[in-house]
C-alpha cells in the first residue's frame, strides 16, 4: 500500500502523523526531517518492546544501519503506513502472519511489528530487500485472514483516504500443459495420469496437421476433460471398491 502523499505548505497530514496545520512557512526538508525523526523513535520504541531485556551491540548496529538506508532511500513514510495496518490489525484480532518474503530479513520491521521473525536469529539478510546499490521501491508481503481482510482494507481506505488506496489484480494464463496437470490435481488423480493424457493430446497423428492447428485440437477442453473424468472415476470407484464400501455405493461411481 502506498504510503501517505508529501504535504507541503498549510496541509493536515493522515496516517502516523497526528492531523495538524504545518504552518505556511513549512518546507518539504522540514517535513522529511519530521518524518524521518517519527520512523526512526518509532524503531527504537520498537526495539525496545522486542527486546525487554535489552539488545547487543550487533543488533544495535543492524538498526542504525537499516534506519540509514531507509531514510536514504526516502521510505520511511512506507514503514509507517505499513506498521500502522498491521498493527492495527493485530490489536483488533485479525490473524496476521509472522513475515514473508525478503522484508523477514530487516530488524526495522521486526521492530516495528511489521515481521514476527528476528532477523539475526535466522540468519536472514537485509540487502535481499532493500539494497542502496540497487534502487528499488519496497515490497513487504503480508498475509491476513481471508474472511477479514476486508475489515484491514477499510480501515487504510477510512485513515488514509479512499483516493490515496488502490488495489491491484494479476491476470496469469495456464498454457494447455499446465492446464492438464492442474485438472488432475483438482481432480485428484494421480500425476502420472496427466502425462498419459497429454501424450494422447500431442500426439505425433496430431502434429501430422499443422502446429496452430494441433495446439488448437490439444486445447479442446471437451476430449481432454472427458478422458480425465473417467480416469478420476474409475481411480475413485477402485478405491473404494478396495475400501469394504456396500457395492451399490460402488457401482453409483463405478465408470460407465
Amino acid at each position: 500500500m502506498a504510503a501517505a502523499g508529501l504535504c507541503v505548505g498549510q496541509t493536515r497530514v493522515v496516517g502516523e502523523f497526528r492531523a495538524a496545520d504545518l504552518g505556511p512557512n513549512t518546507t518539504l526538508a522540514d517535513y522529511l526531517r519530521r518524518e524521518d525523526a517519527l520512523f526512526a523513535d518509532m524503531v527504537w520504541q520498537g526495539m525496545a518492546k522486542r527486546y525487554p531485556d535489552g539488545y547487543d551491540e550487533q543488533r544495535r548496529k543492524q538498526a542504525e544501519y537499516e534506519i540509514q538506508i531507509i531514510c536514504q532511500m526516502g521510505f520511511p513514510a512506507y514503514f509507517l503506513v505499513v506498521a500502522d495496518f498491521i498493527n492495527w490489525a493485530k490489536d483488533n484480532g485479525v490473524a496476521v502472519g509472522p513475515g514473508r518474503g525478503s522484508a523477514a530479513g530487516s530488524i526495522v520491521a521486526y521492530a516495528m511489528g511489521i515481521t514476527d521473525l528476528d532477523p539475526l536469529d535466522h540468519g536472514l539478510i537485509f540487502e535481499r530487500f532493500l539494497n542502496p546499490e540497487r534502487i528499488s521501491m519496497p515490497d513487504i508481503d503480508i498475509d491476513f485472514c481471508q474472511a477479514r481482510r476486508g475489515e484491514v482494507i477499510e480501515y487504510v481506505t477510512r485513515k488514509y483516504g479512499r483516493e490515496n488506496v488502490a488495489q491491484i489484480v494479476t491476470f496469469s494464463q495456464l498454457k494447455p500443459k499446465a492446464a492438464v496437470r492442474d485438472v488432475t490435481r483438482v481432480l485428484d488423480t494421480v500425476a502420472a495420469t496427466a502425462m498419459e493424457v497429454m501424450a494422447a493430446a500431442w500426439a505425433p497423428a496430431a502434429f501430422r496437421r499443422s502446429t496452430r492447428r494441433a495446439k488448437i485440437s490439444a486445447c479442446r477442453p471437451g476430449s481432454l476433460l472427458a478422458r480425465l473424468r473417467d480416469i478420476s472415476r474409475t481411480s475413485a470407484w477402485a478405491k473404494v471398491s478396495s475400501s469394504g464400501m456396500p457395492d451399490a455405493a460402488c457401482r453409483s461411481i463405478r465408470p460407465r
